[in-house]
């Protein structure tokens, strides 16, 4: 059986530099955080890596 999306919310990026981000994902207590790079407006990813580090996607 294929997954199905069973929630759906709507969020609003805002701009950050990645210090405030990464405290924002830890005050959440979530796994990743969406944001917007307050110096080049590109949208990035962070999230919790299995060994507990922290990755970071970057888009181009």
């Amino acid at each position: 059986m294929q997954p199905k999306v069973v929630r759906s919310k709507q969020i609003d990026l805002k701009p950050m530099d990645l210090e405030e981000a990464l405290l924002q994902m830890d005050l959440l207590g979530h796994d990743f955080f969406i944001y917007v790079d307050v110096e080049d407006q590109t949208t990035n990813v962070l999230y919790r890596r299995e060994d507990g580090d922290i990755g970071l996607l970057e888009v181009k």
